[in-house]
């Protein structure tokens, strides 16, 4: 597999973000797609993210990804996305072939497509059951880029849709085969700003401790501890974005009571204090 990278808005800039457009123009989206292929140890990092989303799908080889201080390994079959806005690095440590197929999207609809189809979000991990077959749906996508009349973007948004549905019935996603840790997860989701206590989270599914934490990280990729405070970051970044409430009201919000001990989690999780976080988003 050679490497490849379609565009289909470019411009004169020359980094990493060239392709990198947010649009409500049209439901879903293609921005560029491509594969990338190498027999060397590489790093990608990105820490001011892109304004699209970022789909990746292991081909061959390991890949290491970092987002806000989670970090996954992926490996062939394997599907993250990446949301909008979000810093990124990716690392391939090995001197093996290595080789993914990429997809950056946006639209007015693009996240209503994803829930729809039941993705989430990194650090969430997808496996699929047959690569082979995703590549020839993305083939179909490169190939779509030859077509230069005025149907290629929308055939292109079609081909996309279709690439998401088949990646959503080829996956082996522990949540969508089970209904394990619905009633915990419920919990966390209405009440990740009150004092959780992962024990009562445990009793709540009738399981130990510790067989609690092996089942949620099997099934999320990361500890009960780690999804509640990527939901709170979450809520802190949203208002912070989005209302004049001074840090202290948002440290409340999020389940801070201490708005020094919040602002410090909160740089520890974004590289910037709330205030510095808010400046630079307004910016």
């Amino acid at each position: 597999m050679k490497n490849y990278g379609y565009y289909s808005f470019i411009d004169d800039k020359k980094n990493i973000n060239s392709c990198s457009m947010c649009s409500d123009k049209h439901p879903l989206m293609v921005n560029c797609a491509g594969s990338f292929n190498t027999d060397f140890p590489f790093t990608t990092n990105n820490p001011s993210g892109r304004l699209d989303y970022y789909l990746m799908c292991m081909v061959s080889g390991v890949l290491s990804v970092s987002c806000y201080g989670d970090t996954v390994s992926i490996s062939a079959g394997d599907v993250i996305i990446i949301p909008p806005n979000t810093p990124y690095k990716y690392t391939n440590a090995s001197s093996e072939h290595m080789s993914y197929l990429w997809v950056h999207f946006t639209g007015s609809h693009a996240e209503k497509v994803l829930e729809a189809y039941g993705f989430k979000y990194f650090p969430e991990v997808f496996t699929t059951s047959d690569v082979n077959s995703l590549s020839l749906k993305f083939k179909t996508i490169f190939d779509a880029y030859s077509k230069k009349d005025g149907f290629r973007d929308a055939e292109l948004s079609a081909l996309f849709d279709l690439l998401l549905i088949s990646i959503t019935r080829s996956c082996a996603s522990p949540e969508s085969l089970s209904n394990e840790l619905v009633r915990s997860v419920r919990i966390i989701k209405t009440s990740y700003n009150t004092d959780i206590k992962i024990p009562d989270l445990a009793k709540a599914e009738h399981l130990s401790v510790s067989r609690y934490n092996f089942l949620f990280k099997k099934q999320f990729g990361i500890s009960p501890t780690k999804y509640i405070l990527r939901l709170r970051m979450n809520c802190a970044r949203d208002l912070l974005d989005s209302t004049d409430l001074s840090v202290k009201q948002i440290g409340l919000v999020s389940g801070y009571n201490d708005s020094h001990f919040f602002s410090k989690t909160f740089k520890s999780f974004t590289g910037m204090s709330p205030s510095e976080y808010r400046e630079r988003h307004k910016k």
